[in-house]
């Protein structure tokens, strides 16, 4: 067991100190799920972060929850969705476009991390939310998302424009392939024949160059 994952196993069996006990039901008072609070608090208590440190910060994400909240005009949207939600809102995505992503509990969380990442790398908002409303609207909205934002960046990588990369996605997910199908095997991509949709086909085809062979030879 690594160090990390040791000092945050410990953490979670630590009670969480008062002071940020109070943060935490704070939180909850305002209708705010307590578990991205105390999460943050354990996160910061395994890294040794001091205790008033970590009320400072979970006073800043009660605010910031509590926008987000507001935003997506939710009664009780999970602690996942309010976190993805806060996050676009703080890349500088545009509060309808979060109401309107986030309107789905469960694909809205991913919905809205794509966006939010999306952006951070470059990406418009326009483009960012035409990939992941490309990947919502395929038949298999959990698998175009997934993997998005690792997809673009390894593209942009390869020195592809953000355009380019646009473009390459938007084929992928709008098909309901994984983003990941897009990136070159060279730069961490699928190889191949994993692209194909009948996997056999490149055995068939050695097959055939023997076969070809061997007549040759006769």
């Amino acid at each position: 067991m690594s160090s990390v994952v040791l000092a945050v196993t410990l953490a979670l069996a630590v009670e969480l100190p008062d002071a940020v006990q109070a943060e935490v039901a704070q939180a909850e008072a305002a209708g705010l799920p307590s578990a991205p609070f105390e999460e943050k608090a354990r996160e910061g208590l395994a890294k040794g972060v001091p205790e008033g440190r970590i009320v400072s910060v979970l006073d800043g994400m009660e605010v910031d929850l509590g926008h987000a909240k507001d935003v997506l005009g939710l009664d009780d949207p999970s602690g996942e969705l309010l976190v993805a939600a806060s996050r676009a809102l703080d890349a500088g995505v545009s509060e309808g476009t979060v109401r309107r992503l986030g309107s789905d509990e469960i694909l809205g969380v991913l919905a809205l991390s794509g966006v939010a990442d999306l952006v951070a790398q470059g990406f418009s908002e326009s483009q960012a939310v035409g990939l992941v409303e490309a990947g919502l609207a395929s038949g298999a909205p959990e698998r175009s998302l997934t993997g998005l934002a690792s997809a673009a960046s390894s593209l942009l990588h390869t020195g592809a424009s953000h355009a380019q990369v646009s473009g390459a996605l938007s084929a992928a997910v709008v098909s309901g392939r994984s983003p990941l199908s897009s990136v070159p095997a060279s730069e961490g991509g699928p190889p191949e024949h994993a692209n194909n949709d009948n996997p056999n086909s490149n055995r068939d085809k050695d097959k055939e160059k023997t076969n070809n062979k061997g007549g040759k030879s006769k």
